[in-house]
């Protein structure tokens, strides 16, 4: 017969077995909470991602007035963020601002990818090249406050002019004060510099290949496929908040009971 001291412990036994038992199904209701809203961020991030495509695409159509334009600009894009160590909203940034200074559509990636090898892979960098270039392209000449941006970002157009015209900083410097320096004289010295012979050949393909780089890829790699998912789902979305608008609609109440229906079907 089993005296106290067993009985005990057994009972303390059966207590530990329970608790060990609550324990995995708390810790499996907490690893499920996580799956969930991991899972539901991730098609979030999705959607968002695949809106913000649409929306420089809208923006491409409007500024080139062409739906065909706005297709290969944003094919050009994706190509760009796989190529240089810029990411792609960045590289959306910059040829909006490329083509709302009357920047040829067909001369928006190239540009882009220059200064993208210029600013030597840093973002901030590259967008205050993006900035002094369309600066430059609307005024049509390069002035001393362009020049600032340019050295600012480290690049010096008239190093490169001169390197590729033989004249000399002197006279460059005369004729830029003299509104000499021309925007396509700029635009020619961006592209000289990225060429065989200039300071910043090859500079791309040497910053892909940097820790960084590759890590830009991966990231970039993985927002692709959640732009492929967020475009997948995003006409129900799409149809999940007309539905929620209608609900919640403050002038027209009556509406709520007409969206529960469609929503539960009763």
């Amino acid at each position: 017969m089993a005296g106290p001291a067993a009985s005990v412990k057994a009972e303390s036994g059966a207590h530990v077995r329970l608790a060990g038992s609550i324990g995995k199904v708390a810790a499996a209701y907490i690893g499920l909470q996580s799956a969930i809203r991991i899972t539901s961020d991730y098609f979030k991030e999705s959607i968002m991602l695949a809106a913000k495509m649409q929306t420089n695409a809208i923006s491409f159509e409007v500024l080139t007035k062409s739906a065909k334009e706005s297709g290969l600009i944003m094919r050009e894009l994706r190509e760009l963020s796989i190529n240089t160590p810029i990411p792609f909203a960045e590289h959306a940034q910059g040829a909006k601002m490329l083509l709302g200074t009357r920047v040829a559509a067909e001369q928006v990636k190239p540009t882009l990818a220059a200064l993208a090898a210029i600013s030597l892979g840093n973002t901030e960098t590259f967008q205050g090249l993006v900035k002094a270039f369309s600066d430059v392209s609307a005024a049509g000449r390069l002035t001393g406050q362009e020049m600032l941006q340019f050295r600012n970002a480290g690049f010096n157009p008239l190093n490169e002019i001169s390197r590729t015209t033989g004249m000399s900083m002197r006279e460059l410097k005369k004729i830029m004060e003299e509104g000499g320096v021309s925007f396509d004289m700029l635009a020619g010295s961006i592209m000289s510099s990225v060429d065989a012979g200039g300071l910043f050949f090859g500079m791309s393909d040497r910053l892909m290949k940097s820790t960084q780089g590759q890590f830009n890829q991966l990231l970039n790699s993985y927002q692709q496929v959640q732009i492929v998912v967020g475009e997948q789902l995003g006409p129900a979305a799409v149809e999940v908040a007309k539905t929620l608008r209608v609900m919640f609609d403050p002038e027209k109440p009556g509406k709520f009971m007409d969206a529960a229906v469609i929503v539960t079907g009763k």
